[in-house]
């Protein structure tokens, strides 16, 4: 038998870099708001005073805070200061709430990115792509007419669903972006599935799209994407 690395613990620093992290996502540490003190963080979170300095440094790497000499720490505003490692940080985010800004962008920059991506799909279909795409709906129907659906599986099989049309769309950049995004779209739909209501007029989206896809009909394919994603956020 071969070797079996076990998997180590998170560190007391990645744990409070990920507290802090989070709360900063959130909103409950809003733009411009003071950390509290190391000493008072090391009371709160448990550890030593060293670790939560190690800590705060590594978010100001990250863009998160600014540290200020007899000030503290000050949460950044990210509009003016975001940087791809605060934006690889928040696509790591697997759990917990979004600030409102952060989750309207999301939603947003989805509208403008997955519509075009859509009308690729369509317009560079392959017979691969479109067995991929016929299999991700079917394992998505599957799972939304089991006894119970809600949550992170049904989440998973949207999100395959999506990833298909990225893949079938043949722009790498995309495909990579898709990839990145995974767990915090995962994040996301978990909390929007997380309520049971009927899933059909979703569904139905999804089969107009792909039949869109299959027929090179991109502005068609483009329409029904943007009508799916905005009727997502009504729901």
């Amino acid at each position: 038998m071969g070797d079996c690395i076990p998997r180590k613990a998170k560190s007391l620093k990645e744990q409070c870099i990920n507290y802090l992290e989070e709360r900063i996502i959130s909103g409950d540490f809003p733009s411009g708001h003071r950390l509290p003190s190391e000493r008072a963080l090391a009371g709160m979170l448990r550890v030593s005073r060293p670790v939560v300095h190690e800590s705060v440094v590594e978010l100001s790497n990250r863009g998160f805070i600014t540290i200020l000499p007899r000030r503290g720490c000050i949460v950044n505003d990210f509009r003016t200061t975001g940087s791809s490692e605060l934006l690889s940080s928040l696509f790591r985010y697997a759990s917990g709430s979004l600030r409102p800004d952060i989750l309207s962008g999301m939603a947003e920059m989805r509208l403008l990115f997955e519509t075009e991506m859509a009308r690729l799909a369509a317009l560079r279909r392959s017979n691969e792509g479109i067995v991929r795409l016929k299999a991700a709906l079917r394992q998505e129907v599957k799972v939304a007419e089991s006894v119970d659906w809600r949550g992170k599986v049904i989440a998973e099989a949207d999100y395959a669903f999506h990833h298909a049309i990225a893949l079938a769309g043949e722009n790498i950049v995309y495909q990579m972006l898709m990839n990145s995004f995974r767990t915090l779209y995962l994040n996301v739909l978990s909390r929007f599935y997380g309520k049971r209501f009927d899933l059909r007029p979703i569904l139905d989206k999804h089969r107009a799209l792909l039949a869109n896809i299959v027929e090179g009909k991109g502005e068609d394919a483009a329409w029904e994407m943007k009508g799916l994603l905005t009727m997502n956020k009504a729901v």
